[in-house]
């Protein structure tokens, strides 16, 4: 995620935090949270994409995570009209394929997390364990995640 991009590191790590709400992880939710608060992100934008809404993105990456959010929920029904729209507005092939390296990075952390319990109110994973008693932080998907980034 701190590779060499045409996208920002803040919007990548917002693609992620969109992803998430989409696939209502809520462990990868919080944890995007404290990244792009981290980050200096605000607030309201934060709030805003934790529900899985647009609401105030700016005019130049709304196209693309309308395009990223229509990947995540229906890929099937990608159209490419939706494509041309990110065109329009100055993204580059390069930043479109990772946004959806991004998206396709957190769909997999988001399935892994939520099927190990990372998040739930299963007791052990509130305590940081998993079922056979090692600690689950959560910490090697963030790893996965910076290793699974193309570098450019």
């Amino acid at each position: 995620m701190q590779g060499q991009s045409d996208l920002l590191r803040i919007e990548r790590e917002q693609i992620g935090l969109l992803v998430s709400a989409l696939n209502s992880c809520r462990y990868c939710i919080a944890k995007q949270n404290e990244v792009l608060t981290s980050l200096g992100d605000e607030k309201l934008i934060i709030r805003t994409l934790s529900v899985g809404s647009l609401e105030g993105i700016d005019c130049k990456r709304r196209p693309l995570y309308e395009y990223v959010a229509k990947l995540t929920l229906s890929m099937e029904r990608i159209r490419p009209s939706e494509i041309d729209a990110v065109y329009a507005v100055g993204w580059s092939d390069e930043a479109i394929e990772d946004a959806v390296c991004v998206a396709s990075l957190f769909g997999q952390l988001n399935m892994l997390a939520s099927g190990l319990g990372f998040g739930t109110s299963i007791p052990s994973a509130i305590r940081g364990e998993d079922v056979h008693g090692e600690t689950a932080s959560g910490e090697a998907l963030l790893e996965l995640a910076d290793q699974a980034m193309p570098s450019r």
